[in-house]
């Protein structure tokens, strides 16, 4: 008798290992789908935190609308546009990389590279070759350095 109560326990627990393997399956692809659309999001409040990293009242709220949408059966992308359309394009965490919003993306790195350029060509025009003097004279011949080193004795004398 205690073997068929084993063998009973047993079956019921094996039963339950797949029930419980089966219905985590069923759970996971929605929890990824979910995390994807939280990552994609930012909080509707005035927070401007990541919805992932948020915790206030409105970023529960955006969590259960989610998953309202994707039980209701919504795709990524319908439930994103759908919170894209009540909140405006602000909402996406990253935001498309398209149209005017291309611009914003590829501007400032364009407006780095052009101001690099600006100040090498300022540089180079400012800053002068010393090999390249078209016939100036060397006036290093005319002074009289005798009379500036009088001059400069002169000067350490009152110091001392």
């Amino acid at each position: 008798m205690k073997k068929q109560g084993r063998n009973f326990l047993a079956a019921i627990l094996l039963l339950v290992i797949i029930l419980t393997s089966t219905a985590g399956a069923a759970e996971e692809p929605n929890q990824q789908l979910f995390r994807e659309i939280e990552m994609e999001l930012m909080c509707a409040d005035t927070c401007g935190m990541h919805l992932p990293s948020c915790d206030n009242d409105t970023a529960l709220e955006m969590r259960g609308q989610i998953w309202e949408r994707i039980n209701a059966g919504y795709e990524k992308k319908e439930i994103i546009q759908g919170f894209v359309d009540i909140y405006g394009i602000g909402i996406l965490a990253y935001p498309p990389r398209s149209g005017f919003n291309l611009l914003a993306w590829v501007v400032p790195f364009f407006g780095i590279l052009a101001g690099g350029l600006l100040v090498y060509l300022v540089l180079n025009k400012w800053v002068k070759d010393p090999d390249d003097c078209d016939g100036e004279e060397d006036f290093a011949d005319d002074v009289n350095l005798e009379e500036y080193k009088e001059l400069l004795a002169g000067e350490q004398l009152k110091y001392l």
